[in-house]
C-alpha cells in the first residue's frame, strides 16, 4: 500500500530492507542466557552479545584476577536497582601525584548493542595488550561499558529497538499526540544539565528524545555526572560510544576546534589504517544534528579537554542495511578496526599530560547524595549559589562554568536535593534550611 502510494504520486523511493522484521527475529536468536559460571576471563566470548549479568560477572572476574592494576567499581544504582559497573585501569602514581584520566563509556542508548561490545573489546585490550602497560604508568583509564543497564535489558527481553531508560510511568500532556498514554523512560543523552531542553529534545514523555522531568532526573545520568565531577580536573579525555553513522563528533567551541579536529583526524586515520571505514570528524551540530543535554555537552561544560562521541558503523553490514541491529558475526572485525583510535586518544594523554602536579579532585562531601542541584538561581545564603557540582560559587557565576574546588566552597555541603527554583538544603551542625 505504501509503495503504491509513492509510485502513484511520483515520489522517489528505494527499498533498503525488504523485511526488517526478519532481521529483528534473527537478532533475537543471538540472545542467550548467562553462562552458569565464568572461571576465566579468557572464556568470555567477546565476539558475541551478552546479557547484563554476564557482562558484570566478566568485569568482576577480570578485576579480581588482575588486582594489581584493575579494580571493579559501581557508579551507583539505576532506576530499577541495577548497579552501573566500571573498571579502573592504572598502576600507582609516582610520588603520590595525580595522573590524567581517560574515560570511555558505552550503552547510554539501550539498542546500540555494538557500543558496549566494542567497549568490552577495549577493556580486553587494556587488560592484556603489553603496549598499554607503559601507558598505564602515566595515565589511568576508566571504562563504563553499560551506562543504561535497565534499557539494555529491556531491549534484550522485550523491544530490541528500545532507546531510553526505564523510569516511569509518566502520562503525556495535552501538548503531546499521545495524551494520557503511560510512557516509560527518558533519553539519557538529553538529560544532562548543560543546555538542557534547548534543541533536539521533547517535553513529551513518549518521545524517543524526551529530556526528562528535569536535568539529571535519571539516576543513570546523575551518577555519570557525579563521577565526572568527582574526578575533575584529572579527567582529560572522554569518549562516548554510540551507533550508527561512522562519525567522530566533537563540540562546537570554535577556539578549541583545531585541536579537537587534529586528534580526531588522527583517530579516524588509525581506523582506516586498520582496515576500517572512513569516519567523518567534526562538530556534532554540523555533521549530524543539533541536540542538547548530552553527556558530551556536559563533559565539555566541566572543562574536560578532549571530548568525543563516536557513532560506530555505517548502519550496514557487508551489503545489507542493519541499522542498530548489528550482527554478532561483525563484532570482532569492527572492534579491531576501532581499537587503534582509542589507543591514539590514550597516547595523546600520555604524551601531552604527564603526571599532574597533585591537584586534588573534588571531594565527595561536596557532591549531592541524591538529586543534583542544577539551578544557578538556587539561593545558598547571600554569599553564593550552589552549582551543578554541589559546591558554592560567587553570585555572578553560573552552573555551566563553575570550576571551584570543594576546599574553596566555604563550608561542607553534605546533601543537596533542590530542583530548579527551589531552596537548597544544607546539613551542617544539624539540618537547617537556608
Amino acid at each position: 500500500m505504501v509503495l503504491d502510494f509513492l509510485d502513484n504520486n511520483w515520489i522517489w523511493h528505494d527499498t533498503i530492507v525488504a523485511n526488517y522484521g526478519n532481521q529483528l527475529k534473527s537478532a533475537a536468536n543471538e540472545r542467550r542466557a548467562s553462562p552458569e559460571k565464568l572461571e576465566n576471563p579468557a572464556e568470555f566470548e567477546l565476539g558475541k552479545y551478552h546479557p547484563f549479568d554476564a557482562i558484570v560477572a566478566y568485569l568482576q572476574l577480570l578485576a579480581d584476577q588482575n588486582s594489581e592494576f584493575i579494580s571493579f567499581h559501581s557508579l551507583g544504582k539505576t532506576f530499577e536497582g541495577r548497579q552501573i559497573p566500571y573498571l579502573k585501569f592504572g598502576f600507582p602514581a609516582k610520588n603520590g601525584k595525580k595522573k590524567p584520566i581517560l574515560v570511555v563509556d558505552a550503552g547510554i542508548h539501550a539498542r546500540e548493542w555494538i557500543a558496549p561490545a566494542t567497549a568490552l573489546h577495549f577493556i580486553d585490550a587494556v587488560a592484556n595488550d603489553p603496549h598499554y602497560r607503559s601507558i598505564l604508568d602515566q595515565i589511568d583509564v576508566y571504562v563504563i561499558p553499560m551506562v543504561n543497564p535497565d534499557g539494555f535489558m529491556y531491549s534484550w527481553t522485550n523491544d530490541r529497538l528500545w532507546r531510553k531508560t526505564r523510569s516511569g510511568p509518566r502520562k503525556s500532556s495535552k501538548a503531546c499526540s499521545d495524551e494520557g498514554e503511560p510512557c516509560y523512560g527518558t533519553d539519557p543523552n538529553r538529560n544532562f544539565p548543560y543546555r538542557w531542553g534547548e534543541v533536539g529534545t521533547s517535553v513529551c514523555p513518549c518521545s524517543e528524545v524526551f529530556h526528562g522531568d528535569h536535568p539529571l532526573s535519571e539516576p543513570e545520568c546523575a551518577h555519570l555526572a557525579a563521577f565526572m565531577n568527582a574526578h575533575r580536573p584529572q579527567i582529560r579525555a572522554y569518549l562516548t560510544l554510540h551507533s550508527y553513522s561512522n562519525l567522530l563528533m566533537h563540540g562546537c567551541n570554535h577556539s578549541m576546534i583545531p585541536e579537537w579536529q587534529r586528534v580526531g583526524n588522527e583517530m579516524a586515520s588509525a581506523i582506516v589504517n586498520a582496515g576500517g571505514e572512513h569516519f567523518k570528524v567534526g562538530c556534532g551540530d554540523e555533521i549530524l544534528y543539533a541536540a542538547t543535554g548530552s553527556s558530551r555537552d556536559y563533559a565539555e561544560s566541566v572543562n574536560i579537554k578532549y571530548v568525543y562521541t563516536m557513532e560506530l558503523t555505517s548502519g550496514r553490514f557487508e551489503s545489507d542495511y542493519v541499522g542498530f541491529v548489528y550482527p554478532e558475526k561483525g563484532i570482532n572485525k569492527l572492534a579491531k578496526q576501532i581499537l587503534p583510535a582509542l589507543q591514539i586518544l590514550a597516547e595523546e594523554l600520555e604524551s601531552t599530560h604527564p603526571e599532574m602536579n597533585g591537584t586534588a579532585p573534588v571531594e565527595k562531601e561536596c557532591m549531592p547524595q541524591t538529586n543534583q542541584c542544577i539551578s544557578a538561581k538556587c539561593a545558598f545564603g547571600d554569599d553564593g549559589y550552589v552549582t551543578a557540582m554541589g559546591c558554592k560559587e560567587p553570585p555572578k557565576g553560573s552552573c555551566k562554568d563553575a570550576q571551584l574546588e570543594c576546599e574553596k566552597a566555604g563550608g561542607k555541603l553534605e546533601q543537596c536535593t533542590c530542583e530548579p527554583g527551589d531552596m537548597c538544603k544544607k546539613e551542617e551542625d544539624g539540618k537547617k534550611e537556608l
